[in-house]
């Protein structure tokens, strides 16, 4: 696309941009900038984005048809910090904290991008990070401060939504417990490593059991495989659970799905 060509070439090449911690962190400045680096989040985010922004960049966002086009393919979850929103948007959950703070975007728990000034009229300061220690953090902060103590304003989870596909296991907790309040069982699809053995691999089966315990921070979901047997998966960083999940897929389980629970 016109923006997503041309933009992200400025990006990559523009004297602005250069790396402040080896080549996992690069900061810019300026409109273009700004512009470039919302249009790499969209581009390259393949399963779920997680934002914390002002409405100023809320509705830059909602102008370009091929943002809107992708957010509506992604799994997303936004907070917004000024307004809260009087009409529906096309983002699976969002939550409002009046408070200030720097707009955030998480591209699959794996990638970062701080942005300051955008809101107040100072030029943008754009922190692109991809580290994995700290957009961690940044994660953590996401779930644990902003998401956790905001004003729940939608959620199409398990209402509008039936089939969706996860990075965060948090958030994939959030929909099995979604199905659950309907009564109905979710089926689960994982993608990751094995925690004994540090190999590779897939559960799949269906959730009889979610676990969020905050004081030693485990998240985690008991899948009932076919053959009957059980798993616990965490998610990124799981160190008690026998699978940690680097993707999940989460939908409503056929009525015929059996499970004790």
């Amino acid at each position: 696309t016109a923006i997503g060509d041309e933009v992200l070439k400025f990006h990559r090449e523009s004297s602005s941009l250069r790396s402040v911690m080896g080549e996992n962190v690069w900061v810019s400045h300026g409109y273009a900038a700004y512009m470039a680096a919302l249009s790499e989040v969209f581009r390259t985010t393949e399963d779920e984005l997680l934002a914390a922004l002002y409405s100023s960049t809320l509705n830059t966002v909602l102008k370009l048809d091929e943002f809107v086009a992708k957010l509506k393919e992604l799994s997303s979850c936004f907070v917004l910090y000024d307004l809260e929103p009087q009409y529906p948007l096309p983002v699976e959950e969002v939550f409002f904290r009046p408070t200030y703070g720097p707009t955030l975007f998480i591209s699959d728990l794996t990638r970062a991008w701080l942005i300051t000034g955008i809101h107040n009229g100072r030029e943008p300061l754009i922190y692109h990070i991809e580290d994995i220690e700290i957009t961690s953090l940044i994660t953590m902060y996401f779930f644990e401060v902003l998401r956790r103590w905001s004003k729940p304003v939608q959620n199409k989870l398990a209402v509008e939504v039936m089939e969706q596909r996860f990075r965060s296991i948090m958030r994939a907790v959030d929909m099995v417990r979604g199905f659950e309040k309907q009564g109905l069982k979710a089926y689960i699809q994982a993608e990751g490593v094995w925690l004994r053995t540090g190999e590779p691999g897939a559960v799949e089966g269906v959730a009889v059991k979610t676990r969020r315990d905050e004081l030693k921070g485990i998240t985690s979901i008991v899948v009932e495989l076919a053959d009957g047997n059980r798993v616990s998966i965490g998610g990124l960083g799981a160190r008690y659970e026998d699978f940690a999940a680097v993707k999940i897929r989460v939908k409503a389980a056929p009525r015929s799905a059996s499970s004790s629970g």
